[in-house]
């Protein structure tokens, strides 16, 4: 899925959504409600009112609908107070920017889901093809029909190749190396936020951090450690900048069960 997403807030917001994807007992959510601010905190978003960081969140959004991750982001109340709900697309749902792309040709919305969900690989190459005989001279008198029966009987037609592509392996190596020049650019702007944040004092930096750090480590630590981390990153033991930036570094890298064990573990050495 990162490979395919193009925005370093469209790779955040998906690994810190699969970060708390999961309930208790492991099973993946169909669905996840969080609080504007706190995620504006945990996404390093710089913006603090809440009309921008709704902007910020757009196109972010928008791209993981597009590749099919989300299928529907709703959003209730108002201004600080205002909650965003996630509804994710499930392994038995077809991608919707296929039934999309079905639906534009004016396939009927029942069998575009059909097809969408029988025949994914073939959907674009299909319309594709029939696109290439309009250009042609050769359009079918049933567009609809004939795409459809292009996806449906794979056997029947002999799609053009749409030309010489790389190798599986060096689209792959390719997409990772953008994806890690990407990231290193993206990772300057919190980087350079943490350098601001670490020179406040002690109380300072627990006010701006608390949101992020109670938003992901709410779940994963007892009542008990949570007033542990307060008093520490209030006293300076901890730097609670630090920790809330490693916090959700770890979320959106998918380690975050190995920082919570060491957290525990400098808490009760403490």
């Amino acid at each position: 899925m990162l490979t395919h997403l193009e925005q370093p807030h469209a790779r955040a917001l998906y690994r810190l959504a699969e970060a708390h994807r999961y309930a208790d007992d492991g099973t993946r959510l169909r669905s996840l409600s969080v609080p504007l601010m706190e995620w504006r905190e945990a996404c390093g978003i710089r913006e603090e009112r809440p009309s921008k960081v709704m902007r910020a969140l757009d196109a972010a959004h928008e791209e993981l609908r597009a590749v099919g991750y989300l299928t529907d982001i709703t959003v209730t109340g108002r201004g600080q107070n205002q909650h965003l709900t996630y509804l994710f697309r499930q392994e038995s749902e077809p991608d919707p920017a296929l039934v999309q792309l079905l639906r534009e040709q004016r396939i009927s919305a029942p069998r575009a889901v059909q097809l969408a969900s029988a025949y994914p690989q073939r959907v674009e190459q299909a319309i594709a093809y029939a696109e290439l005989l309009r250009r042609q001279g050769k359009a079918p008198r049933n567009p609809p029909g004939f795409i459809a029966d292009v996806i449906s009987n794979p056997d029947k037609y002999v799609l053009p190749e749409g030309g010489e592509k790389p190798a599986p392996q060096q689209q792959e190596q390719r997409a990772r190396q953008e994806l890690a020049h990407s990231e290193a650019e993206a990772q300057q702007e919190p980087d350079a936020r943490l350098a601001v944040q670490v020179a406040l004092p002690p109380e300072a930096q627990w006010r701006a951090a608390q949101q992020t750090l109670r938003l992901l480590l709410h779940k994963v630590l007892t009542p008990a450690e949570r007033a542990a981390l307060e008093t520490q990153c209030q006293s300076g033991a901890l730097q609670a900048a630090q920790l809330a930036h490693d916090a959700a570094r770890a979320a959106a890298t998918l380690t975050l069960q190995a920082f919570v064990d060491d957290l525990k573990g400098r808490l009760q050495k403490a």
